[in-house]
């Protein structure tokens, strides 16, 4: 990576959030980790949501008190654009389709989701090995690598039944997770917590109509107390921030985004 004011990668593609470098900060990671087992510890690294345009997206999150960054980056043979909102272990990525052929044999699945509406899913979730190394994991993957990623930096995209309502799920390869970013840029760090006082994430709730799948992937979310699952009427992300729950923001129609924090 080359240094001063730059584009920070993402596992989805190019770069989508601009800071600076500064001063090594300490970074204290607390929630969504799960104990490990035979060595091995997965933690949420992001999530991602397919949304139809930017601009209302940014316009209600900022209007949330998050700190959102104008920039978009293109995710360069997948189709897409993002921006993306930093907390201090983890991210939520925005991502909107500006390439419909591209995006439609996209890796991920989300052509295929993204068509099934309502049913199906619009959302992805991106894990990390808490090792620091990509070991053996729990469900059956397949290696990811684009031009833009760092040589033998290849994700593991989760296998997929076809089911249209279980979210898109991939794990991130150690060069190219948050923690990997946040160790480079550590003045992000600096810009937490948000104005709203929001600066980690603790949980994580995926609802939806048909929820849980019954999938090998699902199952090691749930099993591992990575992410819930549950019958909903419609699709929509709950984020929970610094253990928190007394408060919440719910962005529907706008964005299938719920926050809670304290």
């Amino acid at each position: 990576m080359v240094r001063g004011p730059q584009l920070i990668p993402t596992p989805l593609g190019n770069p989508i959030v601009p800071m600076l470098r500064s001063a090594i900060a300490l970074l204290t990671l607390l929630a969504v980790v799960v104990p490990r087992a035979n060595g091995q510890a997965l933690e949420v690294d992001h999530m991602f949501i397919m949304v139809p345009a930017r601009a209302p997206v940014m316009e209600a999150l900022a209007a949330a008190g998050f700190r959102v960054r104008p920039d978009s980056g293109v995710h360069e043979g997948i189709g897409t654009a993002s921006f993306g909102i930093a907390f201090a272990n983890a991210y939520l990525e925005l991502v909107w389709i500006v390439d419909s052929a591209d995006f439609a044999g996209s890796p991920f699945g989300l052509a295929q989701r993204l068509a099934a509406t309502p049913r199906g899913s619009p959302f992805g979730i991106g894990l990390r090995q808490a090792s620091g190394h990509l070991d053996a994991l729990p469900f059956e993957t397949s290696s990811y690598q684009a031009e833009w990623m760092l040589p033998g930096a290849a994700s593991e995209i989760a296998a997929w039944t076809g089911d249209v309502r279980e979210p898109a799920v991939l794990v991130v390869a150690p060069p190219m997770t948050w923690l990997a970013t946040l160790e480079e840029f550590p003045a992000i760090l600096e810009r937490l917590p948000h104005p709203n006082g929001i600066r980690e994430l603790t949980r994580v709730l995926v609802a939806g109509p048909g929820l849980p799948v019954e999938s090998a992937v699902s199952r090691a979310l749930v099993r591992k107390g990575l992410v819930e699952f549950v019958r909903g009427p419609d699709h929509h992300l709950e984020l929970f921030f610094d253990h928190g729950a007394g408060r919440n923001w719910d962005f529907r129609p706008t964005l299938p985004l719920v926050i809670w924090y304290r």
